[in-house]
């Protein structure tokens, strides 16, 4: 059966980090290794590294001073720290938790004669395992 998105919450340790209304979930992939030999038959080939990574990731955060202060503030002491995409409540699904740091962040285009919410983008790089993954 499918499963809804809608309530998803970024988390920072304990705290939602904001206001959250849109997320990339992070890509899973992992690299190629070229093994072409002689009886190749004139093909390359290849096998898979073994190295699984996590890519980066976007979330779409609504304008607010103290996130932007705060994710601004991570970005500076370029430390890692513990987040988990949660999942709505009830949905079976099983929350990732992994460590990571936000390396971006942009305030959104802010149109006069188009008005919206103001929002930023934040942009994350996860280190090492996704718990629950």
């Amino acid at each position: 059966m499918a499963e809804t998105n809608y309530g998803v919450v970024l988390k920072k340790g304990a705290s939602s980090i904001g206001s959250l209304t849109n997320i990339d979930f992070p890509k899973v992939s992992t690299e190629s290794v070229e093994v072409t030999h002689h009886a190749s038959n004139g093909l390359r080939e290849y096998i898979p590294s073994g190295l699984i990574q996590f890519e980066t990731f976007t979330a779409t955060i609504l304008g607010d001073q103290t996130a932007f202060e705060a994710i601004k503030s991570d970005i500076d002491a370029g430390t890692y720290a513990t987040y988990t995409i949660d999942y709505t409540t009830g949905t079976g699904v099983t929350d990732w938790s992994f460590s990571c740091s936000p390396i971006s962040i942009a305030l959104n285009t802010a149109d006069a004669t188009s008005p919206e919410a103001l929002t930023m983008t934040v942009e994350f790089q996860i280190s090492g395992d996704v718990t629950g993954f």
